[in-house]
């Protein structure tokens, strides 16, 4: 287990590099003796700006190298069964045949890996990456998105403006953080 190491720049530094060639934190933490345990850094990244910044700038360039891989791999032709068995000095086609699989495989899972991890990532490091659209509108209407139970467990959204709902604390009965619908708003705006 990591010992309690303070924030300074020379290793947020080389953690930062570490992270711009490709990796994981956990991987750096356990590598080098003198690193701080993975809370830590995660830590230094809420609490410290200026290795937030220095952060995120890493985990950018982490992105694109996952991109340039993922693009190298997918382009990549499968290697012949004759240099796979030269490769690994089989002579029999069936153990070639074994490891050409085993490699593509692998291949496979890699890729697949790559893409999930820049599918995460990418969103929240480099928006302009992101395949999410967002349309933003100046008169927006202020709306809250209630979920409700139906009768049997069905579920279903229900679209209410903020006025329309009660916080728990007029409301004992609901459970922390719950939100009631007021349905005689109407009528209490027609009393007045």
């Amino acid at each position: 287990m990591s010992k309690p190491i303070r924030y300074s720049k020379k290793i947020a530094k080389f953690i930062c590099d570490k992270l711009e060639e490709g990796m994981e934190i956990t991987k750096i933490c356990a590598k080098y003796p003198d690193m701080p345990h993975a809370k830590s850094i995660y830590r230094w990244r809420r609490k410290i700006p200026e290795f937030k910044v220095q952060y995120d700038t890493a985990r950018q360039t982490q992105c694109y190298l996952w991109m340039d891989e993922h693009e190298e791999l997918s382009k990549m032709p499968p290697p012949s069964i004759l240099d796979v068995m030269d490769e690994y000095g089989f002579t029999d086609t069936t153990l070639g045949k074994i490891q050409l699989n085993t490699i593509m495989n692998q291949r496979r899972e890699r890729i697949s890996s790559l893409k999930f991890n820049i599918a995460k990532l990418a969103p929240k490091m480099v928006p302009e990456l992101s395949d999410k659209l967002t349309i933003e509108h100046e008169n927006a209407p202020n709306i809250n998105i209630l979920n409700y139970s139906l009768p049997e467990g069905t579920t279903n959204n229900l679209v209410l403006p903020p006025e329309v709902l009660e916080h728990k604390k007029d409301n004992s009965d609901l459970p922390e953080g719950e939100w009631q619908v007021n349905w005689d708003i109407e009528d209490e705006k027609e009393k007045k």
